[in-house]
């Protein structure tokens, strides 16, 4: 018998596994492609460049009252409580029963009388009604045989994984999506002060041109000019406030706050937020910091515990079971030596003759392994492309930022000549006019630059993991 458990037992531990075989793993490429070249991102990469007093109050607020990352949470605890009743299923059970019985025997069932009397001829006389009273404790215990209750374990440990990394991956794209549309919100406000400005800037062209003509000095195609100038820049305000409306309506409704207040936050700064950006030599292995590639891991281990439990179950179980009882017919001698009752002893039982439904859950809980195979690799191979895709942009936009800090400048000093020039006498109006006009758009670009720029950064942050640890 016990070679036979030992050939069980050999024969189980081929066919399970713990922890998904390196076939079944997508290999990772050694570093990143677009990586550049300055130094290792640390794990507090987000909390350490998260000094905008006005972005944290959001983000505190999306935390605390998110309903997607409380029912994520809330998953958490299901599995939490998952694993502690896999594991309080390997300890003995010990339950306690008490009972009183009253049983009434009809007379037919014994087929003769019995209610004779001695001498009579009739049979034995037999008490057709009796009370009985019970008292027990019954324990019992699975000595898991071949590892069934054990995978079960690893399973409900591992699912308790993938709900906390699913959590977390609710609470990264949380915090970025909070980010990302307070980036956008205060580079609206920075355009619209912007507009504004040149607005004024417009106007004291206006001034100072309809001066001129009433002074002869210039004709009234200048102030036609100069006020076609000014309605230009008018025209630039109503798109930069819808599009900064927009986005502190999506900020209300990821933190729950007013609008009013998050508008005074948006308000607060003057630039957009600059958070920095993660270089060289960028490993891959960081991908294992996403939540939804250590998900998927986790979801790949409990399918592969899952299979060895199916497989185990269509082996013997042995346990040993004991009862403790008291049995009396009458109250009194409930308590006394003769209504001791104990029964003990160990037993086997296996399946003999099931067709073919254990192999069925086996089948089945291999398929769901593959799909958690093709899921794993299917998230690397996405996180990976996300991580090359979002550094090459963020370098991209970091490079086109420096060049359009260059062209405003360039263009200021172009518009403060010619305004120089104009007034002066050299010149007419129409190089004031181009340059000015080239120097808003070039300043309203540079707005829009700097805050694709911080975007590009959190889209990155959040390609790498963040800080979801």
């Amino acid at each position: 018998m016990r070679a036979a458990l030992a050939g069980f037992a050999l024969l189980l531990a081929g066919c399970s596994t713990v922890q998904p075989r390196s076939p079944a793993v997508q290999a990772l490429p050694p570093a990143f492609y677009a990586a550049p070249a300055s130094g290792l991102p640390a794990a507090d990469w987000w909390q350490r460049r998260l000094q905008d007093p006005a972005l944290k109050r959001l983000v505190d607020a999306a935390l605390t009252g998110a309903p997607d990352l409380q029912a994520a949470l809330a998953r958490v605890e299901q599995a939490r409580a998952g694993l502690r009743g896999s594991q309080a299923e390997r300890a003995p059970a010990l339950e306690g029963s008490s009972s009183v019985t009253y049983n009434r025997t009809a007379t037919e069932q014994f087929g003769f009388d019995t209610s004779g009397t001695p001498g009579g001829g009739q049979g034995p006389r037999i008490d057709r009604e009796r009370v009985l009273y019970r008292l027990g404790l019954d324990a019992s215990y699975d000595f898991d045989l071949f590892g069934r209750l054990r995978a079960d374990e690893r399973a409900a440990r591992a699912r308790l994984d993938a709900a906390g990394f699913e959590a977390a991956s609710v609470r990264l794209t949380l915090v970025s999506d909070v980010a990302r549309n307070f980036v956008a919100a205060r580079a609206a406000s920075a355009r619209e002060r912007i507009a504004e400005e040149n607005v004024r800037s417009a106007r004291d062209t206006v001034a100072v041109t309809a001066s001129r003509v009433r002074a002869g000095l210039v004709s009234g195609v200048d102030q036609a000019r100069a006020e076609g100038l000014l309605a230009e820049t008018v025209a630039t305000l109503p798109p930069i406030q819808a599009e900064r409306s927009a986005r502190i309506a999506a900020l209300a409704t990821l933190t729950g706050l007013a609008p009013v207040e998050i508008a005074g936050l948006v308000a607060a700064g003057p630039n957009p937020p600059r958070f920095g950006r993660p270089a060289a030599g960028l490993p891959s292995d960081l991908l294992l910091r996403r939540p939804d590639i250590a998900g998927a891991l986790a979801q790949l281990a409990a399918a592969d515990a899952e299979t060895a439990s199916a497989i185990a179950a269509r082996y013997p179980r042995l346990t040993i079971t004991a009862s403790l009882g008291l049995v009396a017919s009458a109250l009194e001698r409930l308590f006394t030596g003769d209504a001791l009752s104990i029964v003990a002893g160990p037993g086997l039982a296996g399946p003999l003759l099931d067709f073919g439904r254990n192999r069925a859950r086996v089948e089945q809980a291999r398929a769901r392994a593959q799909e958690a195979v093709a899921a794993y690799r299917g998230a690397v191979l996405r996180a990976f492309g996300e991580v090359e895709t979002n550094l090459a942009t963020a370098d991209a936009r970091e490079r086109q930022r420096i060049a359009v800090e260059r062209l405003v400048a360039a263009n200021a000093d172009t518009a403060r000549l010619a305004r120089t020039r104009y007034r002066a006498g050299l010149t007419d109006f129409l190089p004031v006019l181009d340059a000015d006009r080239t120097l808003l758009r070039s300043r309203d670009q540079l707005a829009a630059v700097e805050a694709e720029a911080a975007d590009a950064e959190l889209a990155l942050f959040r390609a790498i993991g963040g800080d979801y640890r």
